[in-house]
């Protein structure tokens, strides 16, 4: 992701900076990782007050908000130069009414053999997801595609990491599957992300 944000039309220094929204913010470890990178007003939403809580402790020069992303952005018509939609809910038109029309777009969404291997020790779950024709689907009408990319690499997790990894994108798991988690140990584990480049239709 920050190779895909390298290569965007920062402003030079002088300039007032990017006004930034991260959808779906979570615990805000992009966005806050970002913004003490890169001249920018930085603005975080999500759904979860504890996650937008422990953001704004975290990263204080941002500004976080708890926001249904599904029902509308608070935010002004063409306001924003740069969104990101990382393993978020995508609410497309809302997304196009808020950027500016030299504006960008990045979304990103687990690959199909992301997690994989504990997926299918813990979850049972060995099938590959492909969610590209689904992305593209939904901001087609509002959007171009600038580039789209595979990340992918497999990692060594312990017990703790593979779940947090888990929860972080399948939640709700059932007892049986919990005690599958608790008898895991160290596990080599894919990562798999598509990421996606967009801007706006006129």
């Amino acid at each position: 992701m920050r190779e895909t944000l390298g290569s965007l039309p920062w402003p030079p220094a002088a300039h007032r900076g990017l006004d930034v929204l991260d959808i779906g913010c979570g615990e805000g470890f992009y966005l806050g990782t970002l913004a003490g990178e890169r001249r920018m007003e930085a603005h975080g939403i999500d759904l979860s007050a504890s996650a937008v809580d422990l953001a704004a402790r975290r990263y204080p020069a941002v500004h976080w908000f708890v926001v249904n992303a599904d029902r509308g952005l608070p935010y002004a018509d063409a306001s924003l130069d740069l969104a990101l939609s990382l393993t978020s809910r995508r609410n497309a038109p809302e997304v196009r009414r808020v950027l500016r029309p030299e504006g960008h777009l990045i979304v990103a969404v687990p690959g199909e053999d992301d997690l994989l291997e504990p997926r299918e020790a813990v979850l049972g779950d060995r099938v590959r997801r492909n969610r590209v024709d689904s992305v593209l689907a939904d901001f087609a009408p509002f959007f171009t595609t600038q580039s789209h990319r595979t990340l992918k690499r497999i990692v060594c997790l312990s017990p703790t990491e593979i779940r947090d990894a888990l929860a972080a994108t399948y939640r709700g798991a059932r007892d049986s599957e919990r005690q599958r988690l608790a008898a895991l140990g160290t596990m080599d584990v894919t990562l798999s992300y598509e990421l996606f480049l967009f801007s706006p239709l006129p």
